[in-house]
């Protein structure tokens, strides 16, 4: 239970090494869920990073007869460990390490919860090999080909209690790649380190990439600079279109007008984003939530591709990822080598190969078949691309029996620079409605005179409208009856620690509608108070 550190990959390898099973704890996870954890994988010790976690896993302990040791990385446990360690027989050393095969559990990985509640998911050896191989044969040019013959390297950010940080961890190891340790997803201190480390590459979520973009959009001050600004992100996305016509369409390349719009703005613009992100990064891979296909198109054309990938937690993360030199803007790409992709007749997406978890010691076992039944839904283009279209536990049904996968509309709200957060709502009622969390960095840096409250401040007609046109940006995008009749504006966030939302950074709709339950009801009230009236649809 440990924020990203060294340590965290030095026990990793420690307990694999001997065929222990490590299970991963994310480090603001409550008293009860380490409890849960630590219960049901019937833990025998358990490694925290500080002394609040050491309390929190402390008094715990009555609850778990099986766990017997706690050690606390904050106190020197490495040392002490490596010291009591010179008295252990190398032998039984080396029968616990050949006793590990490509079948031997590795870890424990419970899912981020997105739907429901957290599930356990046991990943062998060999499903963490092949993973780590088959990321390897199909983005070697991104992972281990760094520019002008430096050593390859990346900076982990992401949570090494999800599995997308585990296999990013892995195939660094496996494959020679530099690995740093990023203590936090936090976008201030993620811009430090970056900028000290200096990687070749990188992998996150997609709030990093959309929050470096806000960022650089807040940094254009006064009129002049914001024009620059809009310039630039035309042409770094007018680049990118005409790069994506070409390799898929048939279309002619970039011509050379617009590549010397991109050289102007790359030197006002571009290079500076590059540079704060520590100026040897040309390719990044994005995973655990869709990638807006409009921030995709800016920064391949600002000169780092951003290469959407997808997977989940039961598949070792990535099966699918743009290739290097053939990246479709909005998908999440094609196959990784040894993976057998097929759509059902429902839509939802179905996977098979050796990275594939063949189940869980306390859950049932996810397959059928052969076949993971992933939950998701999507589609295959005729290159082989796969298309995100939703979930099928979160297809909202309306009272007349209309059928939408809400996360496209969801989407596009949350384009507009004050949006941090849209949930649609409406299961079993007669429309769609949304609850919608403000960006408050944005709002604030816009409104730095306003004295108001944040929970007077939603209600103020300026903030109204500004979301109302938002909302109604993105209904123009939908037939009417799938579009958003009203919505609400929260003063609080969704946050990890409030438990909205997931370490992965994604809302736990459950969560949310259960907290806002009250909200919601007001919202379908005959005469209840109204926060906005959307419009602008399409027939």
């Amino acid at each position: 239970m440990s924020a990203n550190r060294y340590e965290w990959t030095l026990f990793d390898y420690a307990l694999w090494t001997i065929g222990a099973v490590s299970v991963p704890l994310h480090h603001a996870a409550s008293a009860e869920q380490v409890v849960q954890v630590l219960s049901e994988t019937k833990a025998v010790a358990c490694v925290v990073e500080n002394e609040e976690h050491l309390i929190k896993v402390g008094v715990s302990m009555r609850h778990l007869p099986a766990l017997r040791d706690i050690w606390q990385l904050d106190k020197g446990i490495v040392d002490r460990l490596v010291h009591e360690g010179q008295q252990v027989d190398v032998r039984r050393v080396e029968e616990r390490r050949r006793s590990v095969g490509p079948s031997t559990p590795a870890t424990i990985v419970y899912t981020a919860g997105t739907t429901g509640e957290p599930k356990d998911c046991l990943i062998t050896h060999g499903n963490l090999a092949a993973q780590a191989d088959a990321i390897m044969a199909h983005a070697r040019e991104i992972i281990q080909v760094p520019p002008r013959g430096r050593t390859a390297s990346t900076l982990l950010s992401l949570p090494l209690s999800h599995i997308f940080g585990r296999t990013v961890q892995v195939c660094a190891v496996r494959h020679g790649v530099q690995l740093a340790h990023s203590s936090s997803i936090k976008l201030s201190t993620l811009l430090n380190d970056l900028r000290s480390f200096r990687p070749t590459f990188q992998l996150a979520v997609p709030e990093v990439y959309e929050s470096i973009y806000r960022r650089a959009q807040q940094a254009a001050v006064g009129q002049i600079r914001k024009r620059i600004f809009l310039h630039a992100v035309r042409a770094a996305r007018d680049y990118a279109l005409a790069y994506e016509r070409y390799t898929f369409s048939g279309g002619p390349h970039p011509s050379a007008r617009l590549r010397v719009r991109r050289g102007f703005y790359d030197v006002l613009v571009y290079r500076k984003i590059r540079r704060s992100l520590g100026g040897r990064m040309r390719h990044s891979i994005s995973g655990g939530s869709a990638l807006r296909r409009d921030i995709g198109l800016f920064f391949f054309g600002a000169g780092i591709a951003v290469h959407e990938g997808y997977g989940l937690t039961e598949s070792c993360a990535g099966v699918a990822c743009n290739p290097p030199g053939r990246i479709k803007f909005g998908t999440v790409g094609q196959a990784v080598d040894g993976v057998e992709m097929r759509i059902a007749q429902d839509g939802e997406i179905m996977l098979r190969g050796p990275q594939i978890s063949s189940g869980s010691p306390v859950a049932s076992p996810p397959e059928s078949d052969g076949w993971l039944h992933t939950g998701d839904l999507g589609r295959l283009d005729r290159d082989g691309y796969l298309h995100i279209t939703g979930r099928t536990e979160v297809v909202t049904v309306t009272s007349g029996g209309l059928r939408v996968s809400p996360e496209p509309l969801e989407e596009r709200v949350r384009a507009h620079a004050f949006v941090a957060q849209c949930l649609l709502v409406g299961h079993g009622r007669p429309y769609l409605s949304a609850l919608i969390t403000l960006d408050w960095e944005v709002v604030e840096r816009y409104f730095p005179a306003a004295r108001f409250e944040r929970s007077e401040l939603i209600r103020t007609d300026l903030i109204r409208q500004v979301i109302e046109r938002a909302v109604a940006l993105a209904n123009d995008t939908v037939p009417r009856a799938e579009a958003i009749r009203d919505f609400r504006i929260l003063a609080d966030t969704f946050t990890v620690g409030n438990g909205m939302l997931t370490s992965a950074l994604r809302v736990r709709r459950a969560r949310v509608v259960a907290e806002y339950r009250g909200v919601i009801e007001a919202m379908y009230a005959p005469s209840g108070p109204t926060t906005g009236r959307a419009g602008g649809t399409s027939d």
